[in-house]
């Protein structure tokens, strides 16, 4: 929905798919590597596809928006300008708060069998700097794209986690827009609810 939503709007639209973690397989870095491949076969081949040359956007939801707001700065630190912008909605931003410092028993019990798997660690073993490579909020520099971070303000994800990221962009005089939408949606359906925002943002 969400691509066929941008593409009428006229965006060209290239879905990424990448590796899921599993069992010896944690999925940082494996699915920023992937969306880094993705990204670079975009810019060599987009054209065929009706892409500019105006820059990559890159939209993620919930895991998505996590995945896009790193590896979409890992790419421009080695690629500058390659990433243009970044809408990350519902994403976990910070998970050194999420493991160590903000776990209610519901959100353990989440935490506790899916990050061990993503990291490839266990909870009680995952070092800081294991945790802080996987969050976004730890990974931004100078390159960083400019970001249009969206949350509800009563979902899964914590609206403290897009704040922490806008504060950390902030920080560093980096260009961010929050966006918080009443009500409990999370991840891509928040589009519904913010999509002129969305493209006049990835317009700009």
């Amino acid at each position: 929905q969400t691509s066929a939503t941008l593409q009428a709007r006229g965006f060209a639209v290239f879905s990424i798919n990448y590796r899921l973690a599993g069992e010896g397989r944690p999925g940082e870095p494996m699915q920023t590597q992937d969306v880094a491949a993705a990204v670079a076969w975009v810019i060599d081949n987009g054209a065929q596809y009706g892409a500019d040359d105006t820059g990559v956007r890159l939209v993620g939801g919930s895991s998505g928006a996590q995945l896009v707001a790193l590896a979409g700065q890992q790419i421009n630190a080695s690629r500058p300008g390659a990433i243009r912008s970044i809408v990350a909605m519902s994403g976990p931003m910070d998970f050194v708060v999420i493991v160590r410092e903000n776990l209610t028993l519901s959100a353990r019990e989440r935490t506790g069998k899916t990050i061990p798997v993503y990291l490839g660690c266990r909870l009680a073993a995952c070092t800081d700097e294991q945790i802080q490579a996987a969050s976004p909020v730890y990974n931004v520099s100078a390159s960083s794209p400019p970001f249009l971070i969206i949350n509800s303000d009563d979902e899964i994800v914590p609206v403290e986690q897009a704040q922490a990221l806008q504060e950390a962009l902030s920080a560093a005089g980096l260009p961010s827009t929050l966006r918080i939408v009443p009500g409990q949606d999370h991840g891509l359906v928040l589009l519904d609810s913010v999509e002129d925002d969305v493209v006049t943002f990835l317009r700009a």
